[in-house]
Order: C-alpha cells, then structure tokens, then sequence
C-alpha cells in the first residue's frame, strides 16, 4: 500500500488506480512521542544533522517560543483593553499591575511553557490555556 493520507490501492486492485477516501485512521499511524528524536527519524534536517546549526533559533521558533509570543500579544492585548475608557467593565490597570503583567513574559521559563501545554491538553485550545 502507498503511503499517503488516504489509503490508495495499487493499480490492479479493485479500482484500477482509483483510491478510497477513507483517511487513514489514527490506528494507520504511529503513537507521537513513541520514538526518540534521532537524526533518521527527526520531522526535518533541522531537528537532525543541522540541530546544532540552527539551536539559537528555538529560543524564537519552538513551541515554547510560540507559547510566549503569545502570551506576549495577549497581555498586551488586555492592557490595551484596560487603558481604552470606554470600555467601563474593565478599570485601567494601576503602574504596578502593568509590571506585573510585563514580569510574566520577561520570566517567561520553560516550567511556564509546560504549565500551558498542561492547560492546553485539558481545554483543547491554545489561546485559551494562556
């Protein structure tokens, strides 16, 4: 059987090169997280032979890069919403407030990312579990 999304038959095979649009089910594919990261079965040269070129880009392009940019756009975000008047449900945010807000990402660790995927996994959205 071709390898693909879609199970497709071989010519030959009921159908004559046609493919059943079944997708493959999570049972055709293996278990993520069942393999440790090697250079052979790495997503991509970069998480192999060029990990060690290209290692100062994860502080930007991880996942934990992503989940602290995002913390960023929406920390700002609600301090924007605090300082806009007319937006009465919400008071502006006092000078101490906004320290402490600017805190949570200039301390953002690698605990804070995997206290989010925690999140994340429980609530199913990304966004929310920030």
């Amino acid at each position: 059987m071709l390898q693909s999304d879609y199970n497709i038959r071989p010519f030959g095979q009921r159908g004559y090169g046609s493919y059943n649009a079944r997708p493959k089910t999570s049972a055709d594919a293996p278990m993520p997280g069942s393999q440790d990261l090697t250079k052979l079965n790495a997503l991509s040269p970069l998480d192999g032979r060029y990990a060690r070129s290209v290692d100062a880009l994860r502080a930007h392009f991880s996942e934990s890069a992503l989940i602290r940019y995002r913390l960023r756009v929406e920390l700002e975000w609600l301090k924007a919403l605090a300082a806009e008047p007319a937006i009465v449900e919400l008071k502006p945010f006092s000078a101490r407030t906004v320290a402490a807000l600017d805190k949570l990402v200039d301390k953002f660790s690698g605990k804070d990312a995997a206290a989010i995927k925690a999140i994340e996994a429980r609530t199913n959205h990304d966004v929310k579990a920030i």
